[in-house]
């Protein structure tokens, strides 16, 4: 840009200090790290046909910060090379890349990374090996007779009170929030297993882990929903979500935990992401991604379930590690719960495909906003409450219930907030809008029981009294 070119406090313009600080980062490369541990540096720079930063500069000054780079490549073991994206095409290339977080069991890679994951044993000691420890396992799981999208509640069901437990202390791999490593347990003997716990905490409390079971439980829940109703539509589709599991121990004179899982052999593929990333060209990911927006119709727009990722094996889709987004509260599902925000970025890259057209999720979208503009819709008076009347005779729909009998017992002649005119009554119901057209309306008092419902005092003019017929509610005075 053009600010790259101004001259600060000492003269020099802000491009050279990008160029001083390429050469103080080559020459301090020479100096090693007796652990072995290097740090790893990427540099991006644009080309002229990018239109940014560099389009603005001089194609000489381009040519010096090239000239920098190449020998820091070679002497850092990396790679220099040009290439001819669009700030557009790099921005999608470098938010898949950062969105990526699970990192493949690989027997090779950046050393780097090996001296990073060395120094993250599982017990937090020096200690090499195998680790052996007591646990207490159980499975946490949504609550199948309180099912609903309103719905948050779990029960924990115990599956081995004092299992034996031994831990790889190295991990073998990594993801965005948690370190991975090998596992056995007493309870599944014949089945390989991997324990997961927090980077930045290796002894975490059972409450900083449970958002990763109610994930794995709010998928697996979907995930039997999505298959039957694909079934009616003639759809094969095989999911599993393996179960996720609380490991408690106790741990100075306290109770830490981490979570356990089976371990999934074959190609990882991560199939979308948290923050929008979506996986178009992985043969099968249609399926995944219609799960993904399967979930958040049928949850009325409460969550959607992402970071769909796992194995492939026969067909049959074997995943791990979702992530649910929460629409009215960011974070109730751990770190990686970007809310609102994390919803919009998904349907910013979606496209239905076969399977959403099959199930109609479009469609049912489409009724599911109209039915949640009408929910928005807030009384003028209290401002809290949905408007879910409508006033008789000039059809505005724009106070709650509540506040409407208010209003009628205030006096024989009660006015509308929106048109100021005496109503008589009002109809209970959802309306899309302030005004109900005289035919979209509807009396609904057939075969309903009349019941009083309030009474106010007596005057001159008579006894006011307010009846309710079905859900109309009538003003009607006599004589005294």
């Amino acid at each position: 840009s053009k600010s790259m070119k101004t001259r600060d406090v000492d003269g020099a313009r802000r491009i050279d200090a990008v160029l001083d600080a390429c050469c103080d980062l080559l020459s301090n490369q020479g100096i090693v790290d007796p652990s072995g541990a290097e740090d790893v540096y990427s540099f991006i720079t644009f080309s002229t046909k990018a239109r940014t930063l560099f389009s603005r500069i001089r194609s000489s000054e381009a040519q010096d910060f090239a000239r920098y780079l190449q020998p820091m490549a070679r002497r850092t073991g990396g790679t220099f090379q040009v290439a001819s994206l669009t700030s557009l095409e790099l921005t999608r290339v470098f938010t898949s890349v950062v969105t990526s977080m699970t990192c493949t069991r690989t027997s090779t890679g950046s050393f780097a990374r090996e001296a990073q994951l060395n120094k993250a044993l599982f017990d937090g000691s020096l200690t090499l090996g195998l680790i052996v420890r007591t646990c207490c396992i159980a499975l946490v799981r949504r609550d199948k007779k309180r099912w609903g999208p309103e719905n948050n509640r779990y029960k924990s069901v115990l599956k081995h009170p004092d299992a034996k437990v031994t831990v790889h202390s190295t991990p073998f791999a990594h993801g965005g929030m948690r370190q991975v490593y090998n596992m056995q347990d007493t309870w599944n003997e014949d089945q390989p297993m991997v324990a997961k716990h927090l980077i930045d905490k290796t002894h975490a409390t059972e409450d900083e882990m449970m958002p990763f079971c109610k994930n794995s439980g709010m998928a697996v829940a979907y995930a039997g929903r999505f298959m039957n109703d694909c079934r009616d539509k003639e759809i094969s589709v095989g999911m599993v979500f393996v179960p996720c599991y609380m490991y408690s121990y106790s741990h100075n004179d306290s109770t830490a935990a981490f979570v356990g899982e089976q371990c999934l052999e074959g190609d990882f593929i991560k199939y979308n992401g948290n923050n929008g990333y979506v996986n178009a060209s992985t043969p099968c990911t249609e399926l995944m991604q219609a799960f993904s927006h399967y979930t958040f119709v049928k949850s009325r727009a409460k969550h959607i379930i992402v970071d769909v990722q796992g194995v492939l094996d026969g067909g049959n889709f074997f995943l791990t590690d979702p992530q649910v987004l929460s629409r009215n509260a960011s974070g109730q599902f751990g770190a990686g719960d970007l809310g609102f925000d994390g919803i919009k970025a998904f349907f910013k890259h979606h496209e239905c495909g076969s399977t959403c057209d099959a199930l109609r999720l479009s469609e049912q979208q489409k009724d599911l906003e109209i039915e949640l503009q009408k929910e928005h819709r807030r009384c003028l008076i209290c401002l809290d409450a949905p408007s879910k009347t409508m006033l008789q005779p000039c059809g505005h729909s724009a106070v709650c219930k509540d506040c409407a009998l208010k209003l009628m017992e205030k006096g024989p002649r009660p006015h509308c907030p929106v048109c100021k005119e005496v109503f008589s009554s009002y109809e209970a119901g959802v309306f899309s809008t302030t005004y109900v057209k005289p035919e979209n309306r509807s009396r609904r008092t057939k075969g309903t029981q009349e019941r009083s419902a309030a009474t106010s005092s007596s005057g001159a003019e008579g006894v006011r009294t307010i009846f309710v017929r079905g859900r109309r509610m009538e003003i009607q005075s006599r004589a005294a």
